[in-house]
């Protein structure tokens, strides 16, 4: 596999900084022929290992980044994922920030309201979660977060002296989110681990 596409994004992949650029020559003189250009402020290099790359469109430098999004995620040059993780976990508090009148609303159950905050928040923070690589900072950051919406449920300010326990108990739940996430990434590695031949996951 040499590239990913996605409408009018492409991630060419490459091993070497010269078969990085010959993809990229390839593909500005494919795309020519159909009366397009390569736009090179929005075009960014990245590498891994820490190793340097100079790649070149119409001799113009591409900018190169340690980080960048693509398709809601954060790659990082270091195959980290807590940059991701933290911005993961920061759009799902915005989504649950959104639904403030519903966890204030005294007319819905609170099993409701749970039930609403699983369907509605926490797939938003945990969308590309099987592919994180976790360490305990992260775990920690994710059942934080977790207690988090389910204190907003509950309505418990965060000045209350309430313990988790206290929480997870007027609820009716158990600590799941993480639980999720890593139920998750062991589906995800047997698919990948199931799958025939050689391929860019394994």
């Amino acid at each position: 596999m040499t590239n990913l596409r996605n409408a009018d994004d492409i991630i060419l992949l490459a091993c070497s900084e010269i078969q990085l650029q010959e993809l990229v020559d390839r593909l500005e003189r494919v795309i020519r022929k159909y009366a397009l250009l390569i736009n090179v402020e929005k075009t960014k290099v990245m590498t891994t290992r820490g190793s340097s790359c100079s790649i070149d469109i119409n001799n113009m430098l591409v900018e190169v980044v340690s980080s960048f999004p693509y398709l809601g995620s954060l790659t990082t040059d270091d195959a980290e994922c807590t940059k991701d993780i933290r911005g993961r976990l920061a759009k799902g508090l915005g989504t649950g920030a959104k639904l403030k009148k519903t966890w204030q609303n005294h007319g819905i159950r609170i099993s409701t309201k749970i039930r609403l905050m699983k369907a509605l928040v926490w797939p938003v923070a945990m969308y590309g979660c099987d592919s994180w690589t976790l360490n305990k900072d992260d775990e920690k950051r994710i059942s934080a977060f977790a207690m988090k919406c389910l204190r907003k449920v509950l309505r418990v300010s965060w000045t209350a002296k309430r313990t988790n326990e206290w929480v997870l108990e007027t609820a009716g739940v158990s600590k799941s989110l993480l639980a999720s996430v890593k139920e998750m990434k062991l589906a995800y590695y047997g698919h990948v681990l199931r799958k025939k031949g050689d391929c860019l996951e394994k």
